[in-house]
This record gives structure tokens, C-alpha cells and sequence, in this order.
């Protein structure tokens, strides 16, 4: 026989769930738990800055302390862009640094050989010739542009800083020479974008790609000493160990120019 089961008088047959009750807190216990999680937050990046070693300024572009004794001249630099102002307070003064050393110490661990001390020479003014003629060359081509557009070059637009540099390497000078035409490159590209001449995506795809490269060609200057230091040692045998010839280095800084293009290219593709 069977059995029949009544349906319980509390839970009806096919009837949803009762919904929970909804309790929120009350405003003050959110607020009170929210601001605890902030003060321990920030408790925790405070701890953590605390302990990490505060970070040193830049030297800026008169930076480099020349050695009491060595040649110095005092010349005068105006710059406009930010950007490239930026530039030169954290990175030239680096630059001059590798600068002496490659032109005045590094002869000492050449055994003041003169050929390989002329190599050098080569070598150092074909790096940083290629790169003042490739800059030029581009600036040459936004004055042609910014002429047929017939966009005035003559205004202002920036606030300029000028500044006394002492320098002591005459590859110090040249890279000086670099920062103001790069200076006059950003100059005309924002003067051309802000006349509708050029687009802005264009622009930073140029910037970027002068600005990286700039800044790499500093970078690698360190490098670039320690390997000559290196091969300019005293043979430990009967031969001499070759030295850096211009192909050498500019093979070595053919590659960080081409990872600077990519960093130009990507810049160039977020802008648009």
C-alpha cells in the first residue's frame, strides 16, 4: 500500500526560498572600517619608504665637478623644452664624466699608446658625429617643412633657461651642440602641431624617437668607457689586444638605437 506524505504546512511544494534578510552596517561602522584599511595602507607604504634609501637629485647640466687642475671653459646654454631641459639636468652631467674620462684618463691605461689613443679619437668623434648629423639632417627637414607651411618661428611659446656650463671635454662641447638642436627640434614640431601643420601623433613619433635615442647614446657612454678601459690594458703576452675600431662601437650602439626606434614607434601608435 502507499503511503501518502502531506506537504509540510511551512515550506510549501514549489515555492521559492525565503530571501535572506538584508542587514547592512550602518554608515559609521563602513566609514570607521574604511578609513582603519587606509591608515593601514598607508602605514604600510610609509614603512616601506622608510626603509628604502632616499633618492638622490639629479646633478643637473653644470653637474660634473671637473678635476682641480684640468682644462675648463665656461659656455654659455639656452634651452626651451621641458623636455629636453629634463634631459640634460640628469643626464649630461654623466656624459661629461664618461667624456673625460675616455679623453683624459683613459689614455693612462693605454700605456699612453698613441695609436690606440688615436683609434679612439676616431672612434669617439664618428659616434658622436652620426649622431649631430642624423639629428641635423632631421632638423633640416622640419625647418623646410615648417617654411612651406609658412609657420613663424620667430615667436615664443617657451620660457627659456640659460645656464653656464663648465666643461672640459670637447666631446662635452658636441653633445651640447646635440641638446640645443634636439631644443629647436622639439621647438618647431609643437609649433607645427600647434598650426594644425603637422599631426600630434607625428610629433611625439618624432620627439620620442630623438629623445630615446639621445638618452641611450648618454646611457651607453659608460659602457662604452669600461670597454676601451678594457681593451686598452697592458697585454699580459707577447701580442697587443685589439683595440675598439669605429665599426665595433657603432655596431654595439646600432642596437640600442634600434630599441629606441621601437620605444618611438610604440609612442608614436598610442598617440594616434
Amino acid at each position: 500500500m502507499n503511503a501518502v506524505v502531506q506537504p509540510s504546512q511551512d515550506a510549501p511544494t514549489g515555492a521559492p526560498p525565503a530571501p535572506k534578510p538584508n542587514n547592512p552596517r550602518p554608515a559609521a561602522v563602513r566609514t570607521a572600517a574604511a578609513a582603519a584599511e587606509t591608515v593601514s595602507t598607508v602605514a604600510v607604504v610609509q614603512k616601506a619608504n622608510a626603509s628604502a634609501p632616499p633618492r638622490k637629485p639629479p646633478k643637473g647640466i653644470a653637474g660634473f665637478d671637473i678635476p682641480d687642475g684640468a682644462y675648463r671653459e665656461s659656455l654659455s646654454v639656452t634651452l626651451r623644452s621641458l623636455e629636453v631641459v629634463k634631459l640634460a639636468d640628469v643626464g649630461f652631467a654623466h656624459a661629461h664624466e664618461s667624456f673625460y674620462n675616455i679623453e683624459f684618463v683613459l689614455p693612462h691605461y693605454q700605456n699612453e699608446n698613441i695609436e690606440r689613443i688615436k683609434e679612439t679619437e676616431l672612434s669617439m668623434s664618428a659616434l658622436v658625429g652620426a649622431l649631430a648629423s642624423d639629428l641635423a639632417n632631421d632638423l633640416k627637414r622640419m625647418r623646410q617643412k615648417a617654411k612651406e607651411k609658412g609657420v613663424s618661428l620667430s615667436g615664443g611659446g617657451y620660457v627659456p633657461k640659460t645656464v653656464d656650463v663648465p666643461v672640459s671635454s670637447k666631446y662635452a662641447v658636441m653633445l651640447l651642440n646635440i641638446l640645443r638642436d634636439l631644443d629647436e627640434l622639439y621647438y618647431i614640431t609643437n609649433s607645427l602641431t600647434f598650426n594644425s601643420a603637422m599631426l600630434n601623433a607625428e610629433r611625439v613619433a618624432i620627439t620620442s624617437q630623438w629623445r630615446n635615442r639621445v638618452k641611450r647614446f648618454i646611457r651607453s657612454l659608460k659602457h662604452t668607457y669600461v670597454m676601451l678601459k678594457a681593451r686598452g690594458d697592458l697585454p699580459t703576452d707577447a701580442g697587443d689586444r685589439p683595440v675598439a675600431t669605429v665599426e665595433q662601437l657603432q655596431d654595439e650602439l646600432d642596437d640600442l638605437d634600434d630599441a629606441a626606434s621601437g620605444d618611438a614607434g610604440q609612442a608614436g601608435l598610442a598617440a594616434v
